[in-house]
């Protein structure tokens, strides 16, 4: 029997962190002023799943709002991934639907074991939730799914990994 993995991770300076995603959203030309967001890891195992958010910068009265929608990005890939339509998505922006409220942001990635691990941000525009997690996922160096393409990843990269420091994920997987 495989052992259960712990998302728990850490951030180091997650105030810089949300500056940085305030300038890549500032880069994207929204009109949206990024306050903050609220960032999700979800590893699934056939008992349940390990969660943990942390809280960036300071959304406010949004914060539950952005929590709520964090989990909503998992929890739609993760069931789309049981259907045979949706088997081979590893990206919420697959099936968003902007007049369902249902928004891009969460990337499936994979440990070095090939476990599912689901990493999520809602607080920016979604294309720029989807770059952060897709580059939180790359620093930590989990296997990110071949063909993504997204226009602000490499902005994305140069802003954000230098301020991604999360020794504890590592540890827990």
């Amino acid at each position: 029997m495989k052992k259960k993995k712990k998302a728990c991770f850490t951030l180091l300076y997650p105030n810089l962190l949300a500056g940085e995603i305030a300038r890549l959203t500032k880069e994207f030309k929204s009109d949206r002023e990024f306050k903050g967001g609220v960032l999700t890891i979800s590893i699934p195992y056939p008992e349940g799943a390990s969660h943990e958010a942390h809280t960036l910068g300071d959304p406010g009265i949004n914060t539950v709002d952005f929590g709520f929608f964090a989990a909503e990005k998992i929890r739609r890939l993760q069931n789309r991934r049981q259907t045979e339509e949706g088997k081979n998505e590893f990206a919420s922006s697959q099936s968003a639907d902007k007049e369902k409220e249902r928004y891009g942001g969460c990337i499936l990635a994979h440990t070095e074991d090939g476990d599912e691990v689901y990493l999520s941000f809602s607080g920016a525009p979604d294309v720029v939730d989807e770059a952060v997690v897709y580059v939180i996922a790359e620093a930590l160096g989990f296997k990110v799914p071949e063909g993504y393409t997204n226009p602000l990843v490499p902005k994305a990269r140069e802003l954000i990994q230098q301020h991604i420091i999360l020794p504890d994920l590592k540890k827990g997987l």
